[in-house]
């Protein structure tokens, strides 16, 4: 039975990754179009994937702005229908999205939702398979907040939610959430699953502990109220790359990559499987 369970756990990502390239490049639009997701914003992208560089970051905001687009929070975009607003998140609260980001949007008048760790502000994270980055810290969390973005939650140590106990689980969801309410003076109602993983008990428990939205990684439309389909953006990516993924309609080879790397980019629960996680 164990593994079994470690087999697919090892496994789970590779096979999904490759159904998500050839059956799954396919997104529904319900008329908004759906978000974007960053994780790192670099002057000089390292190993990982999910690194993004700030002169692209740059090129991709003066794309939507001259397309008359705008950036919005998920607090925000979950209660509009507008179809010229694009749902902008930051997944870690990494120290880089202060120093190369948030410039380059409050230039361009641009707002987004910033979903932080709680437990790990300015701090370096320790989940990546490559090297740490360093977390915002408390003042710089409170300033960007005073800039107008949201600050959501990104879980407490980004545990892999789905593996958790109900008691793990809640500490997760409501610890973060207190946290960051008392870090910016503001209630917390939107939350960011680590790893994109969820399932039907994570939210419930999510919704009882307050969480109102939270953002679907991997472009999941999913059926459950609240919840909001991003892409994530990666290395690689142009900005034309970028454009197709969330205007595409139908089949998109730019939606089924996103879906793929969404695997691969970052650690994964067998790089550091915690004592306290439950095999399914």
């Amino acid at each position: 039975m164990i593994f079994t369970s470690f087999i697919n756990i090892l496994l789970g990502p590779a096979i999904l990754g490759g159904a998500a390239t050839l059956l799954f490049g396919y997104q529904k639009h319900s008329g908004k179009k759906p978000g974007l997701l960053f994780h790192s914003v670099s002057d000089n992208p390292g190993k990982n994937m999910s690194q993004y560089s700030t002169a692209n970051f740059k090129n991709l905001v003066d794309k939507l702005k001259n397309y008359s687009l705008k950036t919005v929070s998920l607090n925000r975009y979950g209660h509009s229908t507008a179809e010229d607003e694009i749902l902008l998140t930051f997944d870690d609260g990494f120290e880089c999205i202060y120093k190369n980001a948030v410039p380059v949007l409050e230039n361009a008048g641009f707002k987004g939702s910033i979903f932080c760790v709680a437990g790990f502000a300015g701090k370096e994270s320790d989940w990546d398979v490559y090297e740490s980055s360093r977390h915002m810290s408390k003042e710089q969390i409170i300033e960007v907040s005073n800039l107008g973005y949201e600050i959501g939650s990104h879980t407490l140590t980004h545990a892999n939610l789905p593996f958790l106990s109900v008691k793990d689980l809640e500490k997760e969801l409501k610890e973060s959430k207190q946290i960051l309410e008392d870090i910016t003076g503001k209630p917390v109602r939107s939350l960011s699953f680590p790893f994109g993983s969820f399932n039907r008990r994570v939210w419930e428990k999510a919704l009882e502990a307050g969480y109102t939205s939270a953002s679907l990684y991997r472009g999941n439309s999913g059926t459950l109220p609240g919840l909001f389909p991003v892409y994530g953006v990666y290395r690689f990516d142009g900005v034309s790359d970028i454009m197709r993924r969330i205007n595409d309609r139908g089949f998109s080879i730019s939606v089924a990559l996103a879906r793929m790397m969404s695997h691969f980019s970052k650690g994964t629960s067998v790089w550091k499987f915690r004592k306290e996680y439950i095999l399914p």
